[in-house]
């Protein structure tokens, strides 16, 4: 019924927050090739090249008429031109403006131009290289800033070369026998951003020795809710390899239409998920400022990222977004995954339980004499213990009679007594103790759109869809309960409530339905007793309190989807003396739904 529940409720997903990073070319006069390794976004190329006025055009490489973008063919011709061109100036002969990441192109500077440094910023993405296997491929890689491999080196290991395999690269001037030049591959030192030409005639998604995969292209995507990523890294080589991840802070978003540039968003804060030798129990330490990984030849380490989200500061709706460098210890490659994530509020509803594991004793102390042996009087009754003041002297109580003393220390209890917890927390932040909620369809517009809340009564679910309906309740608390609690609810703070069952609550437990003396009612059956009589109130002062951060093995999504703390509860009227239980808690988020409809 849980797994039921969450797919008809659902969690929200979060927009994502662009990462941004500068890359940079030194170009020369005449014909350059780059690889973009970031996505200039919805700037057209006037707009991005506008500082760059000796830049005339730029011919984007689309291999068999491929879209860099989506990997795949023009669904009208396959074999569609494998070149779009963009020139300064000329509208006519412009068949592209938008630039897009992991994609090649030729840039032509004014031959009467000097050499210049073409720095464009743009959205991180995850790396992608695509190999034709009947022709040669102008590609690029996310090669380790600073350095200069040879090919061969680089692509050692992904099956499309030898070392006799040439590449071509652009040395600048006109096109022409010696431009692009050919080099043998062993011979060719590569450098980050630069494109080459590589023939090949076998298929590969080849981009570097180190490979990363996460669970979506876009990246370490937390979005509202999400707290565990994983994260694979191949080493595709056949040497042993040391990868050293480090997360980074993005750039400040570009500057919108002329405006000052946005500044970045925090960073989120990484866990590392890891099992505890000593309970066996999964962990989450601080990532730190960076972690190192070793991975065999031809191996691969999967690691699993947690999001800390308790340490994310801001408002709702707060934008982090951050990047995790992974670059290896042989100087070849450097990759940016992307993170982003959004705090989320905690208002929704909350389904768990306390577990009783402590129960107040109401045992008379006696006296005990030096040897340790309980005292009696001459007819052998015990003889109680006594509160005493300072000066040793009996306390009195208002009647004049010695106050015994009693033990009420909260002793642990032979085993845990479970009660199940059901609380509703509202976008202004009050929270309800409830005893039964509905889940389900309350609007329908015939059109196939729906619209999915939740409430107190069952009458509030349309007829027509009460067969997806959902209840949830709890048996440990009146079935009509639906009592505001005050205090916060958040990590750290306190929550009380106060469960009141007068004498004549249906719930109450005095009462019993097919039991004379206990209806509360006279003689006759026809006028209810004062309280005391045949039934007494009674009440249940409940209260919470949130533990300020994660216990062992609760995970990265404490503090957003789940919260746990301490549960203590003083029943009166049961018994003479007030009853006191005390246990732990744990709650855990199962709608985002912040509107609870009642009848009242």
């Amino acid at each position: 019924m849980f797994r039921k529940f969450c797919l008809i409720l659902g969690l929200s997903v979060a927009s994502l927050q662009a990462q941004y990073r500068t890359e940079s070319w030194n170009l020369q006069p005449g014909w350059n090739a780059i690889y973009l390794n970031v996505d200039p976004g919805e700037r057209s190329l006037d707009s991005l090249l506008s500082a760059y006025p000796s830049i005339v055009e730029v011919w984007q490489w689309r291999p068999n008429g491929l879209d860099p973008a989506l990997g795949n063919a023009d669904p009208a011709n396959e074999r569609a031109d494998e070149w779009r061109v963009w020139r300064r100036g000329d509208e006519d002969n412009t068949t592209f403006s938008l630039a897009i990441a992991n994609a090649a192109y030729l840039v032509r500077v004014s031959d009467d131009a000097g050499a210049q440094n073409l720095s464009l910023k743009g959205k991180v993405v995850m790396p992608r290289v695509q190999w034709r296997t009947d022709g040669a491929n102008l590609v690029g890689f996310p090669i380790q800033s600073g350095t200069t491999p040879p090919l061969t080196r680089y692509l050692g290991n992904a099956g499309v070369i030898d070392s006799n395999t040439s590449a071509y690269r652009y040395v600048g001037g006109a096109l022409s026998a010696s431009n692009p030049i050919e080099r043998p591959a062993r011979l060719v030192e590569a450098s980050r951003g630069e494109a080459f030409w590589i023939r090949s005639d076998q298929f590969t998604d080849f981009y570097g020795p180190i490979s990363v995969r996460v669970a979506l292209d876009d990246g370490l995507s937390f979005g509202t809710a999400g707290s565990l990523q994983r994260l694979v890294l191949k080493n595709n080589t056949d040497e042993p390899v040391t990868v050293t991840l480090e997360p980074t802070a993005s750039e400040s978003a570009p500057a919108i239409s002329g405006g000052l540039p946005l500044p970045p968003p925090p960073s989120p804060i990484l866990t590392l998920r890891e099992r505890s030798e000593t309970t066996g129990l999964f962990e989450y330490p601080a990532f730190g400022a960076s972690q190192t990984v070793s991975i065999p030849p031809n191996g691969t380490t999967g690691l699993s990222l947690g999001l800390d989200r308790a340490a994310m500061s801001g408002g709702v709706g707060q934008k982090f977004a951050g990047l995790l460098k992974v670059t290896d210890d042989r100087g070849l490659t450097e990759i940016y995954v992307p993170m982003t994530a959004e705090r989320n509020s905690l208002a929704g509803l909350w389904v768990g339980e306390a577990r009783i594991s402590r129960v107040q004793n109401q045992l008379q102390r006696f006296q005990r004499g030096p040897d340790g042996q309980t005292l009696s009087d001459d007819q052998g009754n015990f003889l109680p213990e006594y509160r005493l003041d300072a000066g040793g002297n009996q306390i009195l109580d208002g009647e004049g009679l010695p106050i015994p003393v009693v033990d009420q220390e909260l002793n642990a209890t032979a085993q845990e007594f479970k009660i199940r917890l059901l609380v509703h927390l509202n976008e202004s932040g009050t929270a309800t103790l409830l005893s039964r909620v509905y889940a389900g369809i309350i609007a329908d517009d015939g059109q196939g759109t729906t619209l999915t809340g939740l409430s107190t009564y069952e009458d509030r679910i349309l007829p027509v869809h009460l067969d997806t309906a959902v209840r949830l309740s709890s048996s440990h608390f009146p079935s009509d309960l639906k009592e505001a609690m005050t205090g916060s609810f958040s990590p750290g703070s306190q929550l009380s409530v106060t469960v009141d069952l007068g004498a004549n609550h249906s719930s109450n437990p005095f009462l019993h339905t097919y039991h004379p003396d206990h209806d509360n009612k006279d003689a006759r059956f026809e006028n209810t007793e004062p309280d005391g009589i045949e039934s007494h109130k009674v009440e249940r002062a409940i209260t919470f309190t949130f533990n300020a951060a994660a216990g062992p093995g609760e995970g990265p999504q404490w503090g957003n989807t789940l919260l746990s703390g301490t549960f203590t509860e003083a029943v009166t009227g049961l018994h003479k003396e007030i009853i006191r239980v005390s246990g732990i808690f744990s709650l855990g988020k199962v709608s985002d739904i912040s509107t609870l409809h009642t009848q009242d």
